[in-house]
């Protein structure tokens, strides 16, 4: 298992009161649901606690499967019993809004959503240890119209449109070429951006996590 650190957890906390484990499986994905108390910060609220939860997502990159009749670094079809490192959602239940990512040892990270990878590569050492965004080989969203693989450099996203992700929140739809998503666009909603345009601001008002409704599925 990963070091403490590799737990997504908030330090400004005060005071561990429970841990529970919510779900484990064979291809070492952990969820786990902790319990925190914090001091209030409300004027004259001094002594007081507030219990608060967080979900940590331990959900280590799958190896690479020579058997698979798959390239190293080829997209490959979303395992039914993945989970999301960001959100712990299970990709494989929404495919349309699945994407991926590969280091390049081979190894492949599963998401739920284009937001979800692209959270994680802000910060890849911190979903996991021991690999750094430079490991990464190549990513892979899923075009919205007919859900190929499409590499994200190459996608164009949609932000702002009323299409909800699998986290029935805005999201980041691609397609392979600028026409579609501007048709799009038009029809839905929302302004198109390549990859180098969503800026940190735009993943935080989407992160998954500000959320947790993902902790009961």
């Amino acid at each position: 298992m990963p070091p403490a650190a590799a737990f997504a957890l908030n330090r400004r906390r005060l005071g561990l009161t429970g841990l529970l484990v919510a779900c484990s499986g064979a291809a070492g994905v952990l969820l786990v649901r902790v319990a925190f108390a914090k001091k209030s910060t409300s004027p004259g609220a001094a002594g007081n606690t507030e219990i608060t939860n967080e979900i940590c997502v331990l959900a280590p990159p799958r190896p690479y499967d020579p058997h698979s009749g798959l390239g190293l670094l080829q997209a490959r079809p979303v395992p039914a019993d993945a989970r999301c490192p960001v959100c712990g959602m299970v990709p494989a239940h929404a495919p349309e809004w699945a994407a991926q990512l590969i280091f390049s040892d081979g190894a492949t990270q599963y998401f739920d959503s284009p937001v979800s990878l692209l959270i994680y590569l802000q910060d890849v050492a911190r979903f996991a240890p021991g690999r750094k965004a430079t490991d990464v080989a190549v990513r892979y969203v899923r075009d919205s119209r007919d859900g190929h693989w499409l590499v994200a450099e190459q996608a164009y996203f949609v932000s702002g449109s009323n299409a909800l992700g699998p986290m029935r929140a805005g999201n980041l739809p691609a397609f392979a070429d600028a026409a579609a998503a501007q048709t799009f666009a038009q029809a839905r909603g929302g302004q198109v951006l390549r990859l180098d345009e969503i800026a940190p601001e735009l993943l935080r008002r989407l992160d998954p996590r500000s959320r947790r409704v993902h902790a009961e599925h």
